[in-house]
């Protein structure tokens, strides 16, 4: 009876022993540097500054252009306003960036909690809200490939 418990903890350490040398040849995505995460950050706080400090929609356009994908500069294009919006403009006021878990290296989730102040017929309002941004490494450069905006209502 001890040799066969001897035989049975022996073919469970190596099926452990495979299961541990399966695991370390299998190949990872490599991480995101601290350097790029660094870029990451500094295009996301130029891509802010572009979506919410703008003296017109035309101007923020043309300001968010070389932040966005192809895909969505056409979209964006494609879901524009009838009405005119020529009296809108906006003043960021404060922002802060959270970057959520990277999946793998080439697309980041950075959640945006912004403060910015819209102009619209000379009405001023404050505005609260979140907007989470997924990046993506396509072309070499980092770029936004989605926005998703929840105002924040104080209560």
């Amino acid at each position: 009876m001890n040799n066969q418990q001897t035989e049975k903890e022996k073919q469970a350490k190596e099926r452990e022993l495979k299961k541990l040398r399966s695991l370390a040849n299998t190949k990872e995505e490599p991480a995101t540097t601290l350097d790029e995460m660094k870029i990451i950050k500094d295009i996301n706080y130029q891509l802010m500054e572009a979506l919410f400090a703008y003296e017109s929609l035309d101007e923020r356009d043309q300001q968010i252009t070389p932040y966005l994908i192809e895909e969505t500069k056409n979209n964006m294009t494609r879901c524009k306003s009838d009405y005119d919006q020529n009296d809108t403009s906006s003043l960021l006021l404060s922002s802060e960036a959270f970057f959520a878990k990277l999946f793998n290296s080439n697309e980041i989730n950075v959640i945006n909690y912004v403060v910015s102040e819209l102009t619209f017929n000379k009405e001023a309002q404050k505005q609260h809200m979140y907007v989470k941004v997924k990046y993506v490494k396509d072309t070499g450069q980092w770029q936004a490939k989605s926005f998703n905006f929840s105002k924040y209502v104080e209560g």
